[in-house]
């Protein structure tokens, strides 16, 4: 079930309030029993008794617009029964087998604030920064208890012949919550997170640059983008464990460019579309 409300105060500002209620059930690769032995000192595997986890959300926001520029703040809450989390235990001939299990209730609180902002008719960027804090508990012990942020801009500028240029830039402070695109977030509302709770991930930040240009009435648009400019989407963290301690550096191969070409069959209906997006999310990304 999700409840959702708003006042309108006066003209362009608004206060809003909402509650859902949701199931997270648990993949088909957390329940798959396999065992992978893939890292002969590090083995993992599903659990088929695994429980889906039950989250409580409450946010309230405040939202306002001056000429051009957009402001939302908003204070959220969320509390997850049966916490589905990656555990891992030191075995008795010196190796670690991770599994996952609903270990605990998850209290995460803080604020969020969105702005969009025209610096020029050219020019416009969107910012997006969320502090929170992200409390674990089983049955008898507080397992983590942190405040965490996250940071977001995104920068769309038109620049010279009608070719468009975009730089999206991120930055998450260690958590133990991983973020993940889409739907409910490890903040407010940006992304949504999974849980490790013996495992704090470090910092991990990012720059991508993308470019467009737009033929034939804006019908075909070809894009150059080029991904994590910098080399820093690196997936490092620590896990600490009774009995054992793991520091863990993983990289990607996240630097990469990317070339497309799209012909829109109607339009019209994109560009409608596409301001309708703009209006609803600040941000236009291509």
């Amino acid at each position: 079930p999700t409840l959702h409300t708003g006042i309108e105060l006066f003209p362009n500002n608004e206060i809003q309030f909402s509650y859902s209620r949701r199931v997270d059930r648990p993949s088909h690769r957390q329940i798959n029993p396999y065992v992978d032995y893939s890292d002969s000192l590090n083995i993992s595997s599903g659990n088929p008794k695994l429980n889906p986890q039950y989250v409580n959300s409450f946010e309230f926001g405040y939202s306002s617009m001056w000429n051009r520029t957009s402001f939302l703040t908003t204070l959220f809450l969320r509390q997850t029964d049966d916490v589905i989390s990656a555990v891992s235990r030191l075995q008795n001939d010196g190796t670690t087998i991770t599994t996952v299990e609903n270990i605990a209730e998850n209290l995460s609180y803080g604020v969020e604030f969105i702005t969009t902002h025209p610096i020029f008719n050219w020019w416009r960027v969107n910012a997006n920064f969320s502090f929170f804090n992200t409390k674990i508990e089983d049955n008898i012990n507080t397992l983590y208890d942190d405040f965490s942020w996250t940071a977001r801009i995104n920068s769309s500028m038109t620049m010279w012949e009608g070719i468009q240029m975009q730089i999206n830039a991120s930055y998450s402070s260690p958590s133990v919550m991983v973020p993940m695109m889409g739907g409910f977030g490890g903040g407010g509302g940006g992304y949504r997170t999974a849980m490790m709770a013996q495992t704090q991930l470090k910092e991990l930040y990012s720059v991508d640059v993308a470019f467009r240009k737009d033929f034939m009435d804006g019908k075909l648009s070809l894009t150059l983008r080029a991904s994590d400019i910098f080399n820093s989407r690196n997936f490092d963290s620590k896990t600490i464990g009774e009995g054992f301690f793991i520091t863990n550096y993983r990289t990607t191969d996240s630097r990469n460019i990317f070339l497309g070409i799209s012909y829109r069959l109607d339009n019209n209906n994109n560009q409608r579309e596409r301001r309708r997006t703009i209006g609803e999310e600040g941000s236009d990304d291509f």
